[in-house]
């Protein structure tokens, strides 16, 4: 016998049969053993009694189980609906948490000394503004001073042209800057204008952008004074910034 237990409870069947066989107690205790307890006459009436009994008891027991089974049920679409809640949560946390690596390795390569590994962060900033909305005003924060701190006018960095080169030999800004014609391309297809209520404006104020491309850019409410356009492409672009 022992040995006969210690299968069941080795299968994981210990509980199972524990169920079963509190079900028959329970069904043993209402059809044969609570009846007597309420009616102890044992003529044909006291029978018949007895029957009513049962029946009464059954429908309790029956009653109960439901309440049981609606209130598990009830326990269940409760809990099912808690971890679906927690796993959204945590879901959302490791999405934020790999958008704050992505924007970190990004802002890494903005600093790099070869011209590819910086434009692939500005690139990347692009994607991160186009998966978190939340973060668009940040990295158009990022990327206008990136173009402020490149290509500032006048101009004073080594390999700017001066302020006095004529217009004509002044190369296109993607020959002589691409990374900085690269921001200019985003900021201008990024939806990052006009700013949203208590946003700033783009800051492009006092930056060097002769024979920038800036087709189609949309740069409405761009803070451009003093900004110099010189032979910039501005076909199609909506850009009302401030008076350079």
């Amino acid at each position: 016998m022992k040995r006969a237990w210690g299968a069941v409870s080795r299968t994981g069947l210990l509980p199972v049969v524990a169920g079963v066989a509190g079900v028959l107690g329970v069904l043993w205790l209402v059809l044969v053993a609570a009846p007597p307890w309420f009616v102890h006459d044992r003529s044909l009436e006291g029978l018949k009694a007895q029957n009513e009994v049962r029946t009464t008891l059954l429908q309790g027991l029956g009653g109960v189980v439901l309440l049981l089974g609606a209130y598990f049920t009830y326990r269940q679409v409760t809990n099912s609906r808690e971890q679906l809640a927690h796993s959204r949560e945590q879901l959302q946390i490791a999405q934020q948490g790999q958008i704050t690596e992505r924007f970190t390795r990004a802002i890494d390569q903005l600093g790099h000394a070869q011209l590819d590994v910086r434009l692939g962060g500005i690139y990347a900033l692009e994607r991160i503004a186009r998966d978190s909305p939340a973060d668009r005003a940040a990295i158009g924060e990022v990327l206008t001073a990136f173009v402020r701190s490149h290509a500032p006018w006048p101009p004073r960095l080594p390999g700017q042209y001066v302020a006095t080169a004529p217009i004509d030999q002044v190369p296109e800004l993607q020959v002589r800057a691409a990374d900085v014609q690269a921001c200019l391309t985003v900021l201008g297809r990024g939806g990052f204008a006009p700013p949203a209520e208590g946003q700033d404006r783009l800051d492009l104020h006092a930056v060097d952008l002769r024979h920038a491309n800036l087709w189609d850019a949309h740069l409405e409410a761009a803070y451009l004074r003093r900004a110099h356009l010189e032979a910039a492409f501005l076909g199609g672009a909506p850009a009302r910034g401030g008076p350079s």
